[in-house]
């Protein structure tokens, strides 16, 4: 369920009172030869709050709160698997039966600021948000507490006419999920046995990226680079492996991803547009390949 409000004017300084809301409720089951072997559950709540304030010396733009909250049930049926590990020679067992992950609740506090403002021929926008996380755990494992802190700037440069050159620069930390922090058992979709790390910090990037854009009568087209710098990035690394099943512990380390998009499209007539797109992107951890 969604919904979605605005009113016009609410008071002095702003000109937009933007309010959101939304539920959802989800759950699915994974089946092997039409027997259930896990379940997946999810219900999940947000609200969205954002002011539209009237320009200050040209600058134009929104400030708003976030709330959300998700819980989470997911649970495998009996199963039973066997992986010849690898660190130190110790035998790593798999045991469909356990909880996948204990049942979890993740709320999320959030403020955040959007502006922008013209100068001349080129356009400024400057974002920041600020986000603290609680996600509390239904076992003997530790609560997680966090808070993390983002900030972005770009410059949309109108340098010839139908032509732009943007270049976006920004600081992001993540905190890690709930999954990351808490799995622990069988995941069949993808054929892995997961294990969370209650001590993962929060994930934190530096990130790059140029653009050209054309627009005209008939064509168009934009081809963005990229790189980004992580310290304490998240991810699954693979410790235990037999044939199609992988063994995985969550861990964190210094990345770098980099790549290219691209995009262009014709107007062939009035009715049909044609387009095409591309995209590559190369991953290193700690100069090994990322994996997936």
């Amino acid at each position: 369920y969604d919904l979605r409000t605005e009113l016009n004017n609410p008071f002095a300084g702003f000109e937009k009172l933007r309010a959101h809301a939304s539920f959802t409720d989800y759950e699915h089951d994974e089946l092997e030869e039409n027997e259930v072997i896990s379940n997946f559950k999810s219900k999940g709540y947000d609200g969205r709050l954002e002011l539209v304030h009237v320009p200050v010396a040209g600058w134009e733009g929104v400030i708003g709160t976030q709330y959300s909250q998700q819980k989470i049930d997911l649970a495998a049926s009996e199963h039973d698997d066997h992986v010849e590990g690898d660190e130190n020679d110790e035998e790593h067992h798999v045991h469909g039966s356990s909880v996948v992950m204990s049942n979890t609740k993740t709320e999320k506090y959030s403020l955040f600021a959007l502006e922008h403002k013209q100068l001349g021929d080129v356009h400024v926008e400057l974002g920041a948000r600020v986000e603290h996380q609680k996600v509390k755990v239904e076992s003997e494992q530790k609560d997680y507490s966090g808070t993390g802190v983002s900030a972005s700037a770009a410059a949309n440069w109108a340098f010839a006419p139908n032509y732009k050159l943007s270049l976006v620069g920004s600081h992001q930390q993540r905190l890690p999920l709930a999954q990351e922090l808490y799995a622990d058992g069988m995941h069949f979709a993808t054929n892995t046995y997961e294990v969370g790390n209650p001590d993962l910090d929060k994930e934190r990037s530096n990130n790059l990226e140029l653009g050209l854009h054309y627009e005209g009568d008939k064509l168009d087209y934009h081809v963005h680079v990229y790189h980004n710098w992580f310290d304490d990035y998240i991810y699954g690394a693979t410790v235990a492996e037999q044939g199609n099943l992988r063994g995985i512990n969550y861990t964190q380390d210094k990345a770098k991803f980099y790549g290219t998009e691209a995009q262009a499209g014709y107007q062939i007539n009035d009715i049909y547009k044609l387009s095409v797109f591309g995209d590559y992107v190369r991953g290193k951890i700690e100069s090994e390949n990322a994996p997936r």
